[in-house]
This record gives C-alpha cells, sequence and structure tokens, in this order.
C-alpha cells in the first residue's frame, strides 16, 4: 500500500508518507476508522480533499504506525503556510520580517483506540525536532486549529493561542468550532 517511504522511524514510530496511487485501497481498509472518528472533517478530507490537495502540491498526508508491528495508530497532514509578523501578537524579536514561515498541521487524529498513550505528544515532539533539525524548508511556527476538546492537549504541548487579531492567509469554514493556536520552534532551538 505505502512504496518503502517511511520519511520517519524514530522512538518506537513510523511516520509514513501517504502515497495517492494506492488511495483507494487506503480509505477502503481504514473506511471503520474514518467512520468512528468524531469529528467528520477527517473522515471528509481523506475521501474528498485529499487526493487533489496532493495533487495540487498543496498539502501532504501522513499516516502514523507504530514501529514493532508497523500497526496504524493515526494520521495528518501538512501544508506550507506564513503569517504576518504582527509585534502586538508575537512580541517585538520579529519586527525585521514581514511574514514568517509555518508549517500548518491539521487534519491530526490519533484513532480512538490509541488515545490517552502519549502517542499524539510523541508525534508532535518529532514532528518539532524534524522541522528543526532536519528539514528541507525553514519553519518558524507551527500552526494548529485546535477542537475545544484538544485545545488542553496543545497548550500541555507548548502551543499558545494565536489571537483573533492575527493576520493569516487561510480561514475555516464556520461550521468547524476551533482556536486557531500556535508553536514557536525557536523556543526549543534557544
Amino acid at each position: 500500500m505505502f512504496r518503502d517511504g517511511t520519511i520517519l522511524n524514530f522512538e518506537g514510530y513510523l511516520i509514513k508518507e501517504l502515497l495517492f496511487s494506492d488511495f483507494t485501497q487506503f480509505v477502503k481498509d481504514n473506511l471503520e476508522i474514518f467512520e468512528k472518528d468524531p469529528y467528520p472533517n477527517f473522515k471528509d478530507y481523506y475521501l474528498n480533499d485529499a487526493k487533489s490537495d496532493h495533487d495540487q502540491l498543496l498539502t501532504t498526508a501522513y499516516t502514523i504506525h507504530l514501529d514493532h508491528d508497523n500497526s496504524l495508530i493515526g494520521y495528518f497532514s501538512l501544508s506550507n503556510v506564513h503569517m504576518k509578523a504582527d509585534p502586538s501578537i508575537l512580541g517585538s524579536n520579529y519586527l525585521s520580517y514581514y511574514y514568517l514561515p509555518a508549517v500548518y498541521f491539521q487534519n491530526f487524529s490519533i484513532l480512538p483506540t490509541q488515545r490517552n498513550r502519549g502517542h499524539g505528544s510523541n508525534v508532535l515532539s518529532i514532528l518539532k525536532a524534524r522541522l528543526i533539525f532536519n528539514s528541507i524548508s525553514a519553519a518558524r511556527l507551527i500552526i494548529a486549529d485546535s477542537l475545544e476538546k484538544s485545545k488542553q492537549f496543545y497548550e500541555d504541548n507548548g502551543f499558545e493561542i494565536l489571537g483573533d487579531d492575527a493576520e493569516y492567509p487561510m480561514e475555516l469554514p464556520v461550521e468547524y468550532d476551533t482556536t486557531r493556536m500556535y508553536f514557536d520552534l525557536l523556543d526549543l532551538k534557544e
């Protein structure tokens, strides 16, 4: 189903790029997972938009597996975005830049049977380290849109609420009640 394209094998996890040549099979094999996810956006995204976004080079989708048995435990996607460097939101350290490069971390879900085991926090830690030390593209921020029930998870992982005044190039549909949050990767590098 996947090329042997594991992009990261780290600390017991395999993170693989989801290749869309076999996307139909991936959805068939995992339809039960998508049906059980309480947030309909995940199913809609992977069934309707992910392949198109991938084909247009807008987003890359990934799957998360346990290394010891290659079992699927979650998925997420990444896009490159930017955010206006507004000192009233992010402080005065950004005054010499008009925009800051960012990664938009989206459609993140750990399977219900695998939640509350630390997998989500571990995946975020791996992603942060990868963006700082092994990335082929610079990123200063990770942007995520959190559901209310996930807000504490993101705060526990160092994310802060991005104020309503933030100039950000992407708007969400109104039906999704989310809080836009960010993590400054420079905080880890210092």
